[in-house]
């Protein structure tokens, strides 16, 4: 097949779900019907029973391939009756397809694309596409065309070994435990077995890449650690995979993190050694600065101090600013100078808004930005900050709700990104000991776990703060299942929060900033990472 294209089978159901991959940025998805031929919608709306046939699906993808591997004195080709987000089109587009809009929030449409770089040349009307009638053409009968996906939250470093090392309860505590033990064999295992770190993240990459994923940003698990030799290992690894992989297509991002008290000193970390970490990240291209968040708890409790917390959140975004880089190329943001923050916070179960790292962190936030620091943020888990935990007051979940309005007014550069799959699996399971949370003993017997471990999604999208979610830990001792499917995240965040009914999630809306007016070049990427150029989110 032609260099650009890659066709990738998701293992695991009966018929195959199959995906069309164009390089530089759209991902194809298989018909939801069992009539391939009649794609429009039936006069009151309901379709037929969905289906995944790989028959009509295999036609389609003769046709694609036969289409690019063609006559190439062409230098567009048009990919008719596709169905896209209507969420994701510019202004323009949508009011060129607003009377195709279904009921799903799907616009069906023409697109043109330019062969060589899969650049959106324009977006009409079935039929509408003018500069589009002599060029190659496949009918797709109603499919769905996506941007690529972005995966905002992984962990590359420790993919596929809860063999190796399985949790017993499968608790945060446990794969703590699993997790300091790990990484104590990872300082010999990279000297004594050179190349095991590179393998887990070329498995990783390849397997997002298969799911349609076209960015992916990763903990650096191991750079945190006191052994030199690690350090290195760990960067290499992801040095090496970042350049190989942007050549394919996908763009690999790090996060340097210390625990939250390192950065002043504290809980046997020194200031000097948090300085050489910023450095270290800023060294290497695409990689931000992070945080491992403590749970807040009073002096003599379970947890760190607040006073610790506030200032280690001053600490990592004066180092996150301090960090200059050389000047970007013209037109990139001047947080291109800065690093980016990127911090796991309030990842427990604790109902006490007290408990909570979120206040501090949009404090020192709004400091730094006064201060002048542009750098995007993003904040990942917050499972804390869902509302109506076991235990929470009617005082607490108020709290909450003017939280989450203060980190809307922080703008658009912060996301938060959910991760539903391992905090689906975390959190309300027996065996979590403090400090990670509020203890839930094995002890309790048989019980179905009551809390689904989001945070306040359907609360945060309706304040405005920006939202994604991601695929976090694979085959470890955090979360045993998985393997990098981007699609299947976000359906499952879309399921457990109730998206689909979210009026937010439900209405079509313009994108007039972030989506590329048709034949301005920009990329059929339409939607940019969080910590892109651009400001979206995915």
């Amino acid at each position: 097949s032609a260099p650009a294209i890659a066709l990738a089978a998701a293992a695991g159901a009966a018929a195959a779900s199959f995906f069309f991959v164009h390089r530089h940025g759209l991902a194809l998805l298989p018909a939801p019907r069992e009539d391939d031929e009649d794609y429009e919608p039936k006069a009151d709306g309901v379709r037929a029973v969905p289906c995944f046939s790989t028959r009509a699906w295999r036609g389609v993808w003769r046709s694609l391939r036969a289409t690019l591997e063609g006559d190439a004195s062409s230098a567009i080709w048009m990919l008719a009756n596709a169905r896209v987000p209507a969420v994701e089109l510019h202004a323009t587009s949508l009011a060129a397809v607003v009377g195709h809009v279904d009921r799903e929030g799907f616009a069906l449409c023409d697109m043109v694309v330019c062969r060589s770089t899969g650049q959106l040349v324009s977006i009409a009307s079935p039929g509408g596409a003018a500069e589009g009638e002599a060029a190659p053409r496949v009918d797709l009968r109603g499919r769905i065309v996506l941007p690529r996906l972005v995966d905002a939250h992984c962990h590359l470093s420790k993919s596929g070994l809860y063999a190796r090392i399985p949790s017993p309860s499968l608790s945060m505590t446990d794969a703590l435990v699993a997790e300091a033990a790990e990484q104590e064999r990872w300082k010999t295992e990279e000297r004594d077995s050179p190349g095991t770190l590179a393998r887990r993240f070329e498995w990783a990459l390849r397997c997002a890449f298969a799911h349609g994923t076209r960015a992916l940003r990763t903990h650096l698990d191991g750079v945190q650690e006191g052994s030199p030799a690690l350090r290195v290992s760990v960067y290499a690894a992801f040095s090496e995979a970042r350049e190989r992989w942007l050549a394919r297509g996908l763009e690999l991002q790090g996060v340097a993190n210390l625990w939250l008290p390192h950065y002043i000193g504290e809980h046997g970390g020194s200031q000097q050694r948090a300085a050489e970490h910023a450095s270290e990240a800023a060294a290497r291209d695409g990689v931000c600065l992070g945080a491992y968040v403590p749970r807040v708890g009073a002096v003599g409790s379970p947890g760190v101090g607040p006073e610790a917390v506030e200032a280690g959140f001053d600490a990592l975004f004066a180092l996150a600013r301090a960090q200059a880089r050389e000047a970007p190329p013209s037109g990139l943001p001047p947080s291109a100078r800065e690093l980016d923050v990127d911090v796991h916070v309030d990842e427990h179960n604790d109902p006490n808004f007290a408990s909570l790292a979120l206040p501090f962190l949009c404090a020192a936030l709004e400091r730094a930005r006064a201060r002048g620091y542009s750098g995007r943020v993003v904040l990942g888990h917050c499972t804390a900050l869902c509302l109506g935990i076991a235990g929470a007051t009617a005082e607490d979940d108020d709290k909450r709700r003017a939280l989450i309005k203060r980190m809307a007014a922080l703008g658009p550069s912060v996301t938060v990104v959910c991760n539903p799959h391992t905090n689906m699996s975390l959190q309300d399971r027996q065996g979590t000991t403090p400090p990670l949370g509020v203890e839930t003993l094995p002890s309790q017997g048989a019980r179905t776990p009551r809390w689904r471990g989001l945070t306040a999604l359907q609360e945060l999208r309706a304040a405005g703060v920006r939202v994604a979610a991601a695929s976090d830990n694979v085959r470890d001792w955090w979360h045993k299942y998985g393997d990098y499917d981007g699609l299947e995240v976000a359906s499952l965040a879309v399921r457990l929060g109730h998206l689909d009914s979210a009026q937010a999630a439900r209405a079509p809306r313009a994108r007039e900033a972030g989506a590329p007016a048709p034949g301005s070049g920009a990329s059929a990427e339409w939607l940019p990472p969080p910590w892109g150029g651009g400001g979206g989110s995915t």
